[in-house]
């Protein structure tokens, strides 16, 4: 999947899945089962976690029992991910790997995405969403509009958060006259597609859009030039956004 840049893959260990549900996330470990099917595997983590990973592509090349593996992919849940992509090591990169002092790394780095949700009255009157939708994109630096139940925000709020950058998230199935808005969206970016991201009122797009931002230096331009934080502009039809502040 080409929207599953390395601005995703944050390393975790097996101990570390249960805080990471529905997030990107980079696995090593060795192979244990692979099932006939070819679609599931189970491998040890380097810190003895047996997790089942789902592919979500055909296997390429056939995985053999203790190879050692790297997954990249989605938390699914405690003892489940769901891989996107993977390599494998040779048995020599394998037997050198210091599997400590891999798991002491990535305790002594590794920071959750501050989220915190802020609650707002809801929208109480017949203003037009169209004037909100416009005033929520001039307000605020780097806003994605999504839902709670979209796994491609996930990589988007990633990619963001390797910037070290804050974002503003709403949730079109959360806030008031939340489908009313999404319609406006869809009218205002002409897709009825999310996650849509903008940033200092330029409509960026899509999951796959961002990363190509990203990468070609459109990003880093954006901003560059703008460098506040609004949440809003204080106004009180503006309901159930999440303020996304990344890890340092």
């Amino acid at each position: 999947m080409d929207s599953y840049s390395s601005s995703a893959k944050i390393p975790i260990t097996g101990a570390l899945m249960q805080n990471y549900v529905q997030k990107a996330a980079t696995l090593i470990g060795d192979v244990i089962k692979v099932e006939n099917d070819g679609k599931r595997a189970t491998i040890k983590t380097t810190d003895d976690q047996f997790i089942q990973i789902v592919f979500t592509q055909p296997l390429m090349t056939p995985l053999t029992n203790q190879c050692l593996i790297e997954v990249y992919g989605i938390v699914l849940s405690r003892t489940q991910f769901q891989c996107h992509k993977y390599k494998t090591f040779s048995q020599e990169m394998s037997d050198k790997f210091d599997r400590k002092t891999y798991n002491e790394s990535i305790a002594q780095h590794i920071k959750p995405c501050d989220e915190q949700i802020i609650d707002m009255p809801p929208v109480l009157t017949s203003d037009d969403i169209r004037q909100q939708l416009d005033q929520l994109i001039a307000s605020n630096k780097v806003l994605l509009f999504t839902t709670s139940t979209c796994r491609l925000n996930v990589m988007v709020k990633e990619l963001f958060k390797s910037l070290n950058v804050e974002i503003v998230v709403v949730q079109l199935d959360v806030i008031a006259r939340g489908r009313e808005l999404r319609q406006a969206l869809t009218a205002r970016v002409g897709r009825p597609s999310l996650p849509q991201v903008f940033i200092a009122g330029k409509h960026i797009g899509g999951c796959d859009d961002t990363h190509r931002a990203r990468d070609d230096g459109l990003l880093a331009k954006l901003l560059k030039g703008h460098d506040y934080d609004l949440i809003g502009s204080g106004s009180e039809e503006l309901a159930a956004l999440t303020r996304v502040r990344t890890a340092s």
